[in-house]
């Protein structure tokens, strides 16, 4: 049967969660989410380590966390549902359309997925420039092919909605925007303002190293970049297991103890999948890597039947490798203005030698049989620094409130982490305040109330997933 990762597949995988946390918590609470502090960031290859102000929590409520996409042409996606006026274009070879999609507490992957299925149309028909955060709230452009704006007005799918709906020539483009505008509650305790207005001309003059934050990493267990170099070497059985069953302390234990469970009966997939299909939201990527192997029995095919995952993993060893090479820059005091990723050309692999260890280097192989999802066709090199429009920064009973803009690329996160350690996801730390703050109304812009109340009625999602991703 084919999973759909919709709205209530995810109510019933929580709903499962406050149950069992009723009757054994430690099984859901006695996790700690990966934190931007220095033991968690050097798992993913930070080593260096800015001095902060202190600690702050993000993330306690969607609202917390607004993400809006710039364009190239410098508009801004707003969340806020303001009427725009678009040309109508007549004789269009095929129908397009755009829309703004608003979306909260999900990856715009997920946001896609769920507007297809509402639709019915593939995946593949809806297009957009790049990902925003999952535990946030987000706006940015879309393409839907084959569909006029009629079809998109009266849809209703919990979590999002499309505003300024309207006729397009052409599809968005991955990576066609200019970048994105944060708006950001960290919830701290209370802050030296002089220091904090000197830390803020500080980056807008000079900027922050560009690291690959947390995110990059595959959720709690921050292993992605681990089976990255397992796939890139060949080693596709050992990279399905690390998919699979390869877990930490940071995973909600519930989790641990079915990935302990299912390890014991590997390559028996089809017990394995009864076993995950206790939480088959939770554990979606994994009942379709079991899918494919229940199947087929090969794990590459089990790789190539996934590409988005699979994908997600080799980029994760890439960003490994480059906080790692900016981290030896940093210490030797040497920092240039750009860094190349790892890939398959000389110029790209010669500054990671003598870093990246000499028996994995040479096992590598950029272009694989039937994985051609992967091939990197071109050197890409990395801005070093990230120089940051940060507009305001607020000091609230509750904490701290940035306004600011990034270029595509870079991580909120990453500049967050030179002001305070951050935290986020339960449990929740005694000294934060979890009072209730409207961040957009404090910028000058509407109450975020209004936004909110145009996501379809229904019971929220989300109390628990701060365990989980």
């Amino acid at each position: 049967m084919e999973i759909k990762r919709d709205y209530y597949l995810r109510l019933a995988d929580e709903k499962k969660l406050k149950e069992l946390a009723k009757t054994d918590p430690t099984l859901v609470f006695s996790g700690q989410s990966p934190q931007f502090i220095p033991e968690h960031l050097a798992i993913i290859g930070i080593d260096y380590h800015p001095d902060v102000m202190g600690s702050g929590y993000i993330k306690n409520k969607w609202a917390d966390f607004i993400v809006e996409e710039i364009s190239t042409d410098f508009e801004i996606i707003s969340i806020e549902d303001v009427p725009e006026n678009h040309p109508s274009r007549q004789n269009l070879q095929s129908p397009k359309s755009e829309a703004d999609l608003v979306k909260q507490g999900m990856p715009t992957i997920e946001a896609v997925e769920r507007l297809a299925e509402n639709l019915k149309i593939s995946e593949l028909q809806i297009s957009y420039a790049g990902m925003k955060d999952s535990e946030a709230i987000t706006a940015q452009k879309i393409t839907i092919d084959g569909l006029t704006p009629d079809k998109l007005q009266n849809i209703s799918v919990p979590n999002l909605f499309l505003k300024n709906i309207h006729e397009r020539r052409g599809i968005e483009k991955v990576g066609n925007l200019y970048g994105n505008r944060f708006t950001i509650l960290v919830r701290t305790q209370p802050q030296d303002l002089a220091k904090l207005e000197q830390k803020v001309n500080i980056l807008n003059k000079e900027g922050f190293y560009n690291f690959y934050s947390l995110q990059r990493f595959g959720g709690a267990r921050l292993n992605s970049h681990k089976t990255g170099g397992r796939i890139l070497r060949g080693e596709h059985e050992d990279a399905v297991k690390m998919l699979l069953v390869g877990t930490n302390s940071h995973e909600m234990p519930v989790l641990q103890n079915l990935r302990n469970e299912a390890a014991t009966y590997w390559g028996n997939w089809a017990k394995m999948y009864e076993i995950f299909s206790q939480f088959p939201y939770f554990l979606y990527y994994e009942l379709l890597f079991l899918g494919s192997l229940k199947a087929n029995s090969d794990f590459s095919m089990a790789l190539k039947a996934v590409p988005y995952e699979t994908k997600m993993c080799v980029y994760g060893y890439f960003s490994y490798w480059f906080n790692k090479l900016l981290s030896k820059k940093i210490a030797e005091g040497n920092v240039p203005q750009e860094l190349p990723l790892l890939r398959d050309f000389r110029e790209s692999i010669e500054p990671y030698k003598g870093l990246i260890p000499e028996d994995q280097l040479s096992k590598i192989k950029f272009n694989q049989p039937g994985f051609e999802f992967l091939k990197l066709n071109k050197p890409l090199s990395v801005p070093a620094k990230i120089v940051p429009k940060i507009w305001h920064v607020y000091e609230i009973p509750t904490g701290c409130v940035f306004h600011f803009d990034l270029k595509k690329g870079a991580y909120a996160t990453t500049m967050l982490a030179e002001f305070f350690h951050l935290h986020q996801g339960k449990p929740v730390p005694e000294w934060v305040n979890q009072s209730e703050f409207d961040t957009r109304a404090l910028v000058g812009y509407r109450p975020i109330a209004e936004t909110i109340a145009k996501f379809p009625k229904v019971e929220n999602e989300g109390d628990l997933i701060g365990f989980v991703e």
